[in-house]
């Protein structure tokens, strides 16, 4: 009888990681709770069965995910396919959890960015010499000169009733306020609660 998990290494593991692969979606299964219960061959037969090689799979560009069928229920080789990273996505059911993880790793992410002392130079001169930020730049501009041209000089300036005025607020109530009122009520401050 012919074993329907046998495969050519060169076939499907054309970049010599397919085990890798198998070893790490079992062990990130395991750390989000979710039972997996594929053996490497069962994953042979999945790879094999949606026409992919290993250098396919990964989290990276266009690359096919080990998905479970509606998000639901542990890996097993009749609860989950191969599918893009984007399909994934879409049929990924947001919690609490996989929130809070999320925001875990952007401020993990942000914090190792920060500890860099050329961190604020880098940034600033990365944004700076985009191609995009200096389109966006020039557009912006011509927007203001446009809008400035455009307004009645009769409301600008010291005509506008606004003019000098800000926002005070006690956590509660906001309200708008100048210099020329006085100093500030008991309990206020500047700014605005939304």
């Amino acid at each position: 009888m012919k074993n329907i998990f046998a495969y050519n290494k060169s076939d499907i593991d054309d970049d010599g990681k397919l085990y890798q692969k198998y070893l790490n979606k079992g062990i990130n299964s395991r750390k989000e709770n979710i039972k997996f219960d594929l053996t490497f061959e069962e994953f042979i037969f999945l790879v094999r069965d949606a026409k992919l090689k290993s250098s396919q799979l990964g989290y990276t560009g266009e690359k096919y995910v080990l998905a479970r069928y509606g998000d639901k229920g542990g890996y097993t080789v009749d609860n989950c396919r191969f599918i893009t990273q984007k399909e994934n996505a879409a049929e990924k059911v947001v919690t609490e959890k996989s929130r809070r993880a999320s925001r875990m790793n952007v401020r993990s992410a942000f914090q190792a960015a920060v500890q860099d002392p050329l961190y604020r130079q880098k940034v600033s001169a990365g944004i700076r010499k985009s191609e995009s930020y200096k389109i966006r730049a020039e557009k912006a501009k011509l927007r203001k000169e446009l809008y400035d041209a455009t307004k009645d000089k009769r409301y600008s300036g010291e005509h506008n009733s606004q003019t000098g005025t800000f926002w005070i607020t006690n956590g509660n109530i906001n309200k708008k306020w100048r210099p020329s009122k006085g100093e500030l009520p008991e309990g206020f401050y500047k700014g605005r609660v939304m």
